[in-house]
């Protein structure tokens, strides 16, 4: 077979005929990922449906810390449609001074336990040190990081087996929106205004600030703040913003929103209360209770049956007994994986 000029030769390749490794091709590979994507999504019962759009959009809205031209994996097998598999890493650096290397990979259900994710795994590894490469200082903590569903075995056996260890929990809760929903009010001096794409870059802000505080946490960019205004299906009409009236800012929000092609497609009727922040000056009044009520009721009026939020079950301010005092239950739980370099 002649070697195209992104084929990847991986020593440890498992030896499955007409099994070969290549670099992303950009456009052309999009449907490819999208199918790749959702048979994974079922297999391991993620909750989520990709689309062409939401691939372009990605694909449009790259940047240094995202490259998969240079940094992601693409397996595919002679006779075989599609990619049975793919990986990619990128990088970024924490405010806690982490350099970190997220590493993320997906194997066709169809061709799990072959070896496949092994010998991709090594790869990944070795690109992801090299991203940090002249980025990281001297002397500086280095972390390949990843997250896995706690349903998906075949993913933890292969974490475990390349030395990664549980590091952080996280959660997906659901409240059903036929049981009661509190009527809270919002402590005097605040008001809740309707939000447009002229106010994104105000909560953009706003937000970042107020997860400065959380574990992990990054500031955010341009990037970030292009990629979600952007994006193709940004709707502003449900969010639920507090906003002090005498100093005209921000205290905190809820960006309520609802996928219709999501709902179609799984079959749900299923709203986002997601995500919340309160700034510091305006935390321990109610602010965020009152405002996932209004939520609540806000999603329900729409049609919806059901609340859902995605939760650190270890958030310093006590975010996971917050949303369980409003109805939500566990629904799925996460954890993020660590390995040091």
């Amino acid at each position: 077979m002649t070697l195209t000029i992104n084929q990847l030769i991986l020593a440890n390749a498992p030896a499955i005929p007409g099994l070969r490794f290549r670099l992303f091709a950009g456009e052309s590979d999009l449907q490819a990922n999208v199918d790749l994507n959702n048979a994974c999504y079922k297999a391991d019962m993620e909750e989520y449906v990709d689309t062409m759009e939401q691939a372009r959009h990605w694909l449009a809205h790259l940047d240094d810390k995202h490259n998969p031209y240079t940094d992601m994996i693409v397996a595919e097998i002679d006779g075989v449609p599609g990619m049975v598999a793919k990986g990619m890493v990128s990088w970024m650096s924490n405010d806690e001074g982490e350099w970190l290397t997220m590493v993320h990979g997906w194997v066709h259900p169809e061709w799990r336990h072959k070896g496949i994710g092994r010998a991709m795994q090594g790869w990944l590894e070795q690109r992801g040190r090299a991203l940090l490469i002249g980025r990281a200082p001297a002397g500086a903590t280095c972390i390949f990081q990843t997250w896995s569903g706690d349903h998906v075995a075949s993913k933890i056996g292969l974490l475990k087996a390349n030395g990664y260890t549980a590091t952080r929990f996280t959660g997906m809760m659901v409240r059903p929106l036929d049981e009661p929903i509190p009527d809270l009010a919002l402590p005097a001096g605040l008001e809740v205004r309707p939000s447009t794409k002229a106010d994104l870059r105000t909560l953009f802000e706003a937000f970042n600030e107020a997860f400065r505080d959380h574990w992990g946490h990054r500031e955010w960019t341009e990037s970030d703040f292009q990629g979600w205004y952007d994006d193709p299906e940004l709707d502003t009409a449900l969010y639920q913003v507090a906003w002090d009236i005498a100093s005209n800012q921000v205290a905190g929000g809820v960006l309520t929103y609802v996928s219709p092609k999501q709902n179609a497609a799984l079959g749900q009727k299923r709203g986002w209360t997601d995500p919340i922040a309160v700034r510091r000056p305006w935390r321990k009044q109610g602010v965020a209770k009152a405002l996932i009520a209004r939520s609540l009721r806000d999603l329900k009026a729409h049609g919806m049956t059901e609340a859902a939020l995605g939760v650190d079950t270890q958030n310093p301010n006590g975010a996971y007994k917050l949303y369980e005092s409003m109805g939500f239950r566990m629904y799925r739980s996460g954890t993020v994986w660590r390995k040091d370099m």
